[in-house]
């Protein structure tokens, strides 16, 4: 049938092209049939229609008639691919920033076609995953680069277009701007200004202008209201956060309004709601912002033997993209942990953090990392600032009601301790705020030390005023042993060596060196010529013990096997008689440094004695100086005139 429908086709073409009638089979030349093979079969359309009839003459044609029809079977192995059609429809060009289609949900789900890998399982298949999605392949930019590019962007903000999709006339990648200092880091983003850090476009001047005049703006309202908020107070003390944040106008008046409807509605019992809409929940908030604008807090806590504990988070938000936060070590720090860096001389002031209303305390450096700075200050509150980025305050602890007298970390930083002039000694999670516990003797806690033995990361020493050193267990909250054989207050704590040593210095003049746990002195240090110590360190060798003597100068003891004074090396020129001024040692242990009475920080070398540098870092007294211990010449130091400066 499908040979008769050829040949009716064929002819009417014939007949349309020369005007002749080829439906006569008489009019056709054939060939002998002849079959084919690979079941093809080869003859003409004479021989298709008449197999039986003789051939006739045939009419003079143009072409061949000749014709084979196959019934063989072909297989194709190219896998199916994607028309031009549909890669219109479906495919987009991967440096555009926008998708113009909505993909279907049969087509996301549709099966992998194409060939696998030999030998490849369904087990090993799903192992090649490195992400939910499936297997996510390394880009062209090595690790250094991306390290380098990283640190730029988060010191300068800053850094090559990592699509390379747009260059410059050189055929380099153009830089990509963070929005502003203000817009990336902080915890707003300024009007006008784009949120989307590094990959906004690039700034014009005249953006740039912009944004400093907003930021300009914002920070001179946030000055006017907290002017309008001192004339308000009379005198008293500012609010908690004036210093070193930009506090909103709006929370600002909101607090003086809850303030005015809380003085309103006093006769009213409590749990009704005042007359400026205040409701009960907030009453218990507004006491204690009360309290400490009247300085009657002090009266509260005794009374009810524990203050109300909380935190305030500055730097939002608390996670980022891969859910870390600011007490994990930042990635461009991570290679340089455990190495020890040649120490250099400071050459001037970088930053000065300003946030404390009163004189600064004690200041305690981040374990290992350093990256965070923890302060301790007489207004009884305990901040922790950022060291290396944008150097802000990060969270403020409230809880105490007086003077905080000394700080300490435990072996990863999660934890520290503060003592208090309040006679509490608490126990704060450094990333969440939250107090975990207070231990009190009810005597006055001088210095608080975690123990740095792995075995005993849950104890703490605290030495008291009342001649007493006691040891606690924070998972108990129980005294797990008391070291009582001073005469006067403790006032240093320091652990020496790895065999569970801690040196003891009292304000009766002597050094007491105890074994862990046990309630007896190994060996007592008394002279008639000596003074006592408030303050000492330990050098990063291990074999050396300083003590910040009243006479002026800095003892050194050996404390390896025999604790012994080192009568040749001693330092000496600066003025710390009467106050507890911090000794620091530089990573390598070439130099000392210690603040003094006048505001001038010393640096001696530790083999000569000699004064190398002197700094006229505050206008007060400079009571705490560290040396960070992955920069070569990064010091801290802080002051009781409320400052803390960074040096480098």
């Amino acid at each position: 049938e499908h040979a008769q429908r050829t040949t009716t086709h064929t002819m009417d073409l014939l007949a349309s092209a020369y005007g002749g009638d080829f439906t006569d089979a008489d009019a056709l030349v054939v060939d002998q049939p002849q079959q084919a093979t690979n079941g093809t079969r080869t003859g003409t359309l004479d021989d298709i229609e008449h197999d039986d009839e003789e051939p006739s003459r045939s009419a003079s044609l143009p072409f061949s008639t000749s014709f084979q029809t196959s019934t063989a079977l072909s297989i194709s192995a190219a896998p199916p691919v994607i028309t031009d059609a549909e890669k219109a429809q479906y495919l987009h060009d991967p440096r555009a920033r926008v998708v113009n289609h909505n993909t279907r949900v049969g087509d996301m789900w549709a099966p992998v076609v194409g060939p696998t890998q030999p030998g490849m399982s369904a087990v090993n298949e799903s192992s090649m995953k490195n992400c939910w999605t499936g297997h996510v392949e390394p880009s062209h930019i090595d690790d250094y680069t991306f390290q380098q590019e990283y640190q730029r962007f988060y010191t300068q903000g800053v850094t090559s277009d990592p699509s390379g999709a747009q260059v410059d006339e050189y055929g380099r990648p153009r830089l990509v701007h963070a929005a502003s200092r203000k817009a990336w880091f902080g915890d707003e983003v300024l009007p006008g200004e784009a949120s989307s850090g590094g990959n906004s476009p690039q700034h014009t001047g005249a953006d740039a202008a912009e944004g400093d005049n907003k930021t300009r703006s914002s920070s001179s309202s946030s000055a006017v209201a907290g002017s309008k908020r001192k004339r308000s107070s009379k005198g008293k003390e500012a609010a908690e956060e004036s210093g070193g944040e930009e506090a909103h106008a709006d929370e600002q008046s909101a607090s003086s309004k809850r303030k005015a409807s809380k003085r309103k509605g006093q006769s009213k019992t409590k749990g009704q709601i005042a007359e400026g809409g205040q409701q009960e929940g907030d009453s218990d908030e507004e006491a204690e912002e009360d309290d400490e604008s009247t300085g009657s807090g002090a009266a509260a806590c005794k009374k009810s033997g524990v203050g109300k504990e909380r935190s305030i988070l500055h730097k939002k938000p608390l996670y980022d993209y891969q859910g870390r936060t600011f007490v994990d070590t930042p990635s461009q720090l991570r290679h340089r942990l455990g190495q020890v860096p040649d120490a250099f001389l400071p050459k001037k002031r970088v930053h000065t953090y300003a946030g404390h209303t009163k004189g600064v305390s004690q200041i305690r450096f981040f374990p290992k990392s350093a990256h965070l700075l923890l302060s301790a200050s007489m207004d009884s509150k305990v901040k922790i600032w950022d060291v290396y980025d944008d150097r802000r305050c990060v969270r403020t602890y409230l809880g105490h009601e007086e003077y905080v007298r000394d700080i300490s970390f435990n072996h990863d930083g999660r934890q520290f301790l503060s003592a208090s002039m309040d006679r509490q000694v608490k126990l704060w999670d450094t990333e969440t705020g939250q107090c975990l516990g207070n231990f009190s003797k009810g005597r006055v806690p001088i210095c608080v030390r975690f123990n740095p033995d792995p075995e005993y990361h849950h104890e703490f020493l605290c030495g008291q005023g009342d001649h007493k050193v006691v040891q606690w267990d924070t998972r108990t909250k129980e005294v797990v042993q008391e070291y009582d054989r001073h005469l006067e207050a403790v006032n240093t704590v320091s652990f020496v060596g790895d065999k569970g040593r801690f040196v003891t210095t009292s304000s009766d003049k002597t050094i007491r060196v105890w074994e862990y746990g046990i309630p007896v002195e190994v060996k007592i240090v008394s002279e008639p010529h000596m003074h006592s110590m408030p303050s000492c360190a330990v050098h990063p060798s291990g074999k050396w013990w300083v003590g910040q003597s009243q006479d002026n100068q800095i003892l050194v003891y050996h404390c390896r096997d025999r604790f012994r004074l080192n009568s040749k090396k001693r330092f000496r020129g600066h003025e710390v008689a009467g106050f507890a001024a911090q000794i620091s040692f530089s990573p390598d242990g070439k130099y000392i440094i210690s603040g003094d009475g006048t505001g001038k920080l010393f640096i001696w070398d530790w083999k000569s004695t000699r004064v190398y540098k002197t700094i006229e870092a505050h206008t007060q007294v400079c009571i705490g100086a560290l040396w960070n211990p992955l920069q070569t010449s990064g010091i801290a130091t802080c002051s009781w005139d409320a400052s803390i400066k960074y040096w480098n």
